[in-house]
């Protein structure tokens, strides 16, 4: 039994070293290869390190079946021959699964583990004995252990590591033990090797360990650095972000930060310099931003606590005052009125314009920032006229709300968004409905906006024309579509635009070739503003319509500034009384004698006479008792799409 423990300490010191070996050998081919994937060496290591495990199984399972005794006990030696090839099966499994990842080795051996499997195959199949399998894995082993060393010493000049150290005192322990071999006894050699190989497997994974930290911690230093300097270069990209890169001024951005971060109230002084980009192109860009940063100087000179300059674009200028008393703001104008009348900049004499609003905290409006900025950009668009314009923010929401209505009008005429409405009238006597008035509606975002509000609007900037076209356009059509009752006429508000039109009369003449109707159907309605325009075109304007078949109807008479005149010079077949004008009838005697007479005058010219806004009945009792023709009022109906008639 003696012969074969020797044999089997000699197989495991050979086991030991070869493992030894290897570790080295695959330490260098990770480091040399500068590998970031160090875990790889631990796979390879525990790889290699499962096959000699299988090995050794092997050696083992070998004596016990051929070298040993055999088992008298049938049962017992069947289990452990059962036993170990199941160990043994399964260290195969475990070194099959490890090499079979992708961030491992491909190959289940590679050239470094040849030598391995040359002597553990001639090992176990009787070529080499034991003993000699020692020597030669001591003599691989030691070729290897100095070409590890020159590696890391000379070569990668590693020196402040634990575990090489460790590494190199058990060589000096181990290689004399060998020397001295045949003078010690085997056993003593056996249990020295054994052990020393064992401190050398130790010391190998503590040099690895060591490295492998360092390398992290460098790597970690190197990932900390360039983490700070990002953060340098962040802060400082932050940092232009909110600075003017020219005159080193808070921009608009840092502006509108510190509005919505204001906890008092604010106001707000937008300077703007006089013809500035005239000057600018006629000195140079170069010279003209030099004349603003002597200009930012200058100003941020000027301001005492609790104002602040900021820089916008061009030649604007922000002045934050933390104050919104008006003796402040005058202290603050009359500073820069006489910095501008005083001083001479790059020897160029400016002049400035102050657009000056406020921000109060009690205002609660969303995005107040950009909406107190819009609203100083606005006054000192105003103050380009007048050199000092103040605006509150009611008065900017006011032209905000202007301009925004305009956008949609503009957008709803392109769709043609409108709908026309007929509100019938009724016979003055019988309470029947002898005809109707068209009146536009628009519907915008599901809310219907007053024609009082729009149409004002319409007529200030030009839109009123199209607008009516498309009411006339949609009238026509659906009395010819609708194939519309003879005896009941309707009644179309034209502009005070269109009775002056150079090409009014062709745009009716080309709607009734499109829906051919009957023009007796139609009055068209024109209020007295429009007998303000030139008299002649009007005349003629309404003597043309007229010879083909229309009628015309004076609107909001009582109500415009028509004189008696220019009213005879016109031939109307209809006169439409306010509703502003009646509805004080009962009460002012002076204003009652007045209509009287008024309707008397029109009776006597055979107009008929259209009473509209009647909403009681006392007004209806008034009217019963005057020469009156037409009613027409909520008394009686509202107005309603067409369909609703149906």
């Amino acid at each position: 039994m003696q012969p074969f423990i020797d044999e089997f300490q000699f197989f495991l010191i050979s086991i030991i070293l070869i493992a030894n070996t290897n570790y080295m050998l695959f330490a260098l081919t990770n480091i040399h290869r500068h590998e970031a994937n160090h875990e790889k060496y631990i796979h390879r290591c525990l790889k290699f390190s499962l096959t000699c495990m299988t090995v050794a199984i092997l050696f083992v399972l070998k004596y016990l079946v051929i070298k040993v005794e055999p088992i008298e006990n049938p049962s017992f030696y069947a289990i452990v021959l059962c036993a170990c090839s199941i160990v043994m099966m399964l260290c195969l499994f475990v070194a099959k699964k490890y090499s079979s990842f992708s961030h491992i080795e491909p190959k289940l051996l590679d050239l470094n583990l040849m030598p391995t499997i040359i002597l553990l195959v001639s090992s176990f199949l009787g070529i080499i004995s034991a003993n000699q399998l020692t020597r030669l894995c001591f003599l691989w082993f030691a070729i290897t252990a100095i070409r590890f060393f020159y590696v890391i010493f000379v070569r990668l000049k590693i020196r402040n590591n634990a575990g090489l150290y460790y590494i190199i005192g058990s060589l000096f322990t181990i290689f004399p033990i060998n020397a001295c071999r045949f003078w010690l006894t085997p056993q003593l050699v056996i249990l020295v090797n054994l052990g020393i190989n064992t401190f050398i497997m130790f010391g190998l994974f503590m040099f690895y360990s060591q490295f492998y930290v360092s390398e992290l911690n460098e790597t970690y230093k190197a990932v900390v650095h360039h983490a700070n300097e990002l953060e340098q270069l962040n802060d400082k990209v932050s940092e232009m972000a909110f600075i003017d890169t020219f005159t080193e001024l808070p921009n608009e951005r840092a502006l509108l930060m510190h509005l919505e971060c204001a906890q008092t109230n604010v106001s707000l002084i937008q300077l703007n310099i006089r013809n500035f980009s005239v000057l600018n192109q006629l000195i140079g860009y170069n010279q003209g931003n030099l004349l603003l940063n002597e200009l930012a100087l200058k100003l941020k000179a000027l301001l005492v606590p609790g104002e602040l300059l900021y820089k916008l674009h061009s030649d604007n200028f922000i002045i934050f005052i933390a104050d919104t008393e008006p003796v402040a703001i005058e202290a603050i104008t009359q500073r820069l009125i006489s910095f501008f009348t005083t001083e001479s900049l790059l020897d160029f004499k400016l002049e400035a314009y102050y657009g000056i609003t406020q921000l109060f905290t009690t205002d609660e409006t969303p995005n107040k920032a950009n909406l107190v900025l819009s609203a100083a950009r606005l006054a000192s668009k105003r103050a380009k006229h007048t050199g000092i314009c103040w605006l509150s923010l009611s008065e900017y929401r006011l032209v905000k709300e202007g301009s925004d209505l305009e956008y949609h009008l503009r957008k709803a005429i392109d769709e043609r968004a409108f709908e026309v409405f007929y509100q019938p009238q009724v016979c003055a006597r019988t309470k029947v409905v002898c005809s109707y008035e068209a009146l536009i509606r628009w519907q915008h975002e599901g809310v219907y906006i007053s024609p009082t509000i729009f149409i004002p609007l319409a007529e200030n900037t030009g839109l009123i024309t199209a607008i009516s076209h498309q009411v006339v356009l949609d009238v026509f059509k659906q009395v010819h579509n609708t194939h519309w009752n003879t005896d009941k006429k309707i009644s179309i508000n034209l502009s005070s635009h269109q009775m002056v039109e150079s090409g009014f009369i062709h745009f009716i003449e080309e709607a009734l070739n499109t829906y051919p109707i009957d023009p007796k159907l139609i009055v068209l309605e024109i209020t007295e503003t429009a007998l303000l325009y030139d008299l002649d075109k009007v005349s003629d304007t309404i003597a043309a319509l007229k010879t083909k078949g229309f009628e015309f109807s004076l609107d909001d008479s009582g109500y415009g500034y028509s004189s008696l005149y220019r009213f005879s010079k016109l031939n109307f077949d209809e006169v439409k009384f306010d509703r502003f004008f009646i509805k004080d009838l009962e009460q002012d005697e002076k204003l009652r004698l007045t209509f009287l007479k008024t309707v008397e005058l029109f009776k006597l010219l055979n107009m008929r006479i259209v009473i509209e806004g009647i909403e009681t009945k006392a007004q209806e009792r008034f009217l019963d008792t005057q020469n009156v023709d037409v009613y027409q009022g909520y008394l009686y109906a509202q107005p309603m799409p067409l369909k609703s008639f149906n």
